[in-house]
């Protein structure tokens, strides 16, 4: 892979990562709950569950789909469910009652939040399908394989990080704080919503 190919793949990613959606929403309640350790973890986790998905693009799923199409149904209504269960969660909030409570949040919560987050997207594997092809050309090396998977985990985890180094400064987290409950609730509109999208595909 040429420096120019890794710079417009690495650019196609960073602007997947910073077009606010779910995963947005998700990184910034869990931090407004939990404190901006959750929301790192959660970062992380969800950069960890990207990055696992570009690999499983780059070495398997893309040949998979092509001769067993079928699959798609099977991960888009896991997606689904777990999209569900999420809005569920988020819609029945109640959000928190001050800054004392966002220390004690469940901090592994945060990091298996966004690995499933993003784990379970079937969008996600559509896109990386669609943004990989070109690349995973006959005779790509493993190691630029490794790369291009590493990049996009890299870049996914590292943009949520930034967001949430921004919103935990003082005067915003008290404002996200204040107004958690429908943050939360908002988030789990959003969620249904795509989970219904998902649906009608």
């Amino acid at each position: 892979m040429t420096l120019t190919e890794w710079f417009s793949l690495a650019c196609i990613l960073m602007l997947g990562a910073v077009s606010p959606g779910p995963s947005l929403a998700l990184v910034i309640r869990n931090t407004s709950r939990s404190g901006p350790v959750t929301g790192l973890l959660t970062a992380i986790g969800h950069g960890a569950g990207v990055a696992l998905y570009a690999l499983a693009t780059a070495f398997f799923l893309g040949a998979l789909l092509h001769t067993h199409p079928q699959m798609l149904l099977v991960i888009k209504g896991i997606g689904i469910v777990c999209l569900l269960y999420f809005a569920w969660g988020a819609l029945r909030s109640q959000g928190i009652s001050g800054l004392e409570s966002n220390t004690s949040g469940p901090r592994r919560n945060g990091l298996l939040d966004g690995f499933l987050f993003s784990f379970t997207n079937p969008k996600l594997m559509l896109f990386f399908v669609a943004l990989f092809s070109p690349f995973l050309q006959e005779g790509f090396s493993v190691s630029d394989k490794l790369l291009i998977t590493t990049t996009a985990g890299v870049i996914d985890g590292g943009w949520y990080a930034l967001v949430v180094l921004l919103i935990s400064q003082p005067l915003i987290f008290r404002q996200l704080v204040r107004a958690g409950k429908w943050l939360d609730r908002a988030m789990g509109v959003v969620l249904l919503v795509v989970a219904g999208r998902l649906l009608l595909l």
